[in-house]
């Protein structure tokens, strides 16, 4: 039945000695746990189907229930983990058939006195990927420990899954439509992850010409539309109008939005060439529900030149922008285009003397937050922000060579209002070390949620999370993890002021709570966690397997769960894939998308 109403969640305890079973709600489906104290005992446990043609274990250890009508109903092969003096560790467990229509599960090497949880926290996982590799990294120039993956995510209307990026791959699985060259391409796909027969892949698009193409950010619009963004350097990309901009030349970066409509195919071609060279990094779709004459698609990135006070383009600057001219080398741009692409409803600049660029965006009712790094020592923070650079004028100067101090490299966070015309405020994070942002997202109360790494003193950096005040003026809480390679790449904020956070470490002994993945793989692990409203960190868990593994992307969906994308190395995990398009590696790297 559909559209049944259900609980969030219900507890039913002591259901067996010792045992409680907690049943919850996540995208429409059931999914269940159980909890065994101390004297609880697994092989107690009974779970009978009435009214299925047939019950059976795969040979991935799934629970596969056939109904009359032949549809299926797979449950993911159990996860089990002991938890004892205060440490825990994953146990080898399995369902076990007790007779036709009964199963039972079955644990191995469990110590006395210890509780033990049942929980199929993975509900959905799978590869995505062709012979290639997916996805790449764009490094900046002069640190190639500051890097932004080409790989996006964003949930549509219906719940379906958008994932946009860049590959090598011309192979991608269920790919229609001419196949790319060689380099390089912008791709979207969609999967639709709740179809009652089982996810789907409804669509893999590439969007490429005969230079290298890369896609960095998705965003969900309105009837199913999706917007990819990114960057190219093909004359011949693919263009379809009417939309925004003159056609792309060849050997000259230029930055583009792409509308892409329910079956995949492209829509519209904005083009972006507002200087030498132009790069889009990030982008979201606004809807604007109470005046749907405001919506827009926003986006942010690069544009300039290798030259400082290069001219830009006198006809993208929109009359009445904050900031009309290029400071220095390269600034940050701030845009906004209308749904059909057709017109750019405004276009701003923000920087200092040297070089800047915006990483990621987030807009709401018309109003866009940005994060970004900057190497100007006189960026532009408003008064009353929470810091300006830490390098003054003179010390500043270095960091207009090639070779410079870390230190010229800050974090900046950035409040545009709705005319495009004023900033809000703009502000530094005010660390004493290297730090670089790379995502954003604001909560209910528009307090400001801001992710990166930082580059201490040594070879290793750090992962932080910081969270500002609505009007950029107040640090609430700032958390760094301090061990080997971290990095967080992007952050999404739910209704109840979690944050949720994704990115990868080069070290163990971190996990908290009940993590899918309590132990480090080795080499580097992608990682999910999230902090408390207080600051606190109040979920970890690795996610990888024995080769390198590096998060990516987060979206939230609804009860409860979030999609996860990473990029992996790995032919295995400590964690199950269940109902997966694609159950294996098809090149040196591929996608990992997982829902947790």
């Amino acid at each position: 039945k559909k559209g049944a109403p259900l609980h969030a969640s219900v507890r039913y305890s002591k259901i067996y000695r010792d045992t409680d079973l907690h049943i919850s709600s996540q995208s429409g489906r059931l999914a269940y746990s159980f909890m065994l104290g101390p004297r609880g005992r697994a092989a107690a446990i009974r779970m009978r189907f009435t009214g299925v043609a047939s019950v059976s274990i795969d040979n991935r250890g799934r629970l596969v229930l056939v109904l009359p009508n032949g549809g299926r109903i797979r449950h993911a092969a159990p996860m089990m983990f002991e938890h004892i003096g205060g440490r825990q560790r994953r146990l080898k467990g399995r369902f076990r058939m007790l007779s036709r229509d009964t199963v039972g599960f079955k644990v191995a090497k469990r110590r006395p006195g210890s509780v033990l949880v049942i929980d199929p926290e993975i509900d959905f996982g799978t590869y995505f990927g062709g012979s290639g590799e997916e996805p790449l990294l764009h490094g900046f120039h002069r640190f190639n420990a500051f890097t932004i993956p080409a790989l996006d995510m964003d949930l549509d209307e219906q719940g379906r899954l958008l994932i946009g990026g860049t590959t090598l791959s011309s192979d991608l699985p269920k790919a229609a439509g001419p196949i790319p060259p060689a380099g390089s391409s912008a791709f979207a796909a969609r999967i639709d992850v709740n179809n009652p027969a089982g996810p789907r892949i409804d669509y893999v698009s590439y969007f490429a010409g005969s230079d290298a193409d890369q896609g960095y950010g998705i965003a969900a619009g309105r009837r199913s539309t999706a917007y990819l963004c990114g960057r190219t350097l093909s004359r011949d990309f693919p263009i379809v109008g009417p939309a925004y901009g003159t056609p792309p030349v060849a050997n000259k970066i230029q930055g583009f939005v792409l509308a892409v409509n329910d079956a995949g195919i492209l829509k519209r071609t904005a083009n972006v060439d507002a200087s030498d060279q132009t790069t889009i990094l990030a982008c979201d779709f606004d809807a604007f529900p109470n005046n749907q004459s405001m919506a827009g698609v926003y986006f942010t990135g690069q544009t300039g030149t290798a030259a400082p006070n290069s001219a830009i383009d006198p006809n993208i600057v929109t009359p009445g922008a904050a900031q009309r001219e290029l400071a220095g080398f390269n600034d940050v741009f701030i845009a906004k285009l209308n749904p059909e692409l057709s017109n750019l409803t405004y276009f701003t600049l923000l920087g200092g003397s040297f070089e800047d660029t915006g990483t990621d965006i987030v807009a709401r009712d018309g109003v866009a937050v940005i994060t970004g790094l900057s190497e100007s020592w006189d960026f532009p923070a408003t008064d009353g922000s929470l810091a300006r650079h830490t390098l003054n004028n003179e010390n500043g100067a270095q960091c207009g060579n090639y070779i410079h101090s870390k230190q010229c490299i800050e974090t900046f966070v950035a409040r545009l209002d709705r005319t495009g015309q004023n900033f809000d405020f703009v502000t530094m994070l005010g660390d004493s070390v290297a730090d670089f942002g790379s995502g954003v997202d604001i909560d209910r109360n528009w307090d400001v949620y801001v992710v990166g790494q930082r580059l201490p003193s040594g070879a290793s950096t750090e992962a932080f999370a910081v969270k500002l005040s609505a009007n950029g003026e107040t640090e609430i809480y700032r958390r760094n993890f301090a061990f080997g390679d971290a990095r967080a790449f992007d952050v999404a904020v739910d209704q109840h002021d979690y944050a949720h956070l994704i990115g990868h470490v080069g070290s163990g002994n971190y996990e908290k709570g009940n993590p899918v993945g309590p132990f480090y793989g080795g080499n580097t692990d992608g990682f999910y966690a999230t902090i408390d409203p207080a600051g606190n960190l109040f979920y970890f868990s690795y996610l990888g397997g024995s080769a390198e593994d590096r998060g990516y992307s987060i979206v939230l969906a609804e009860n409860r769960c979030v999609y996860l994308g990473l990029e992996t190395w790995s032919g295995s995990f400590n964690f199950s894939l269940p109902g997966v398009p694609q159950d294996t590696l098809a090149g040196a790297s591929d996608l990992l998308i997982l829902r947790h």
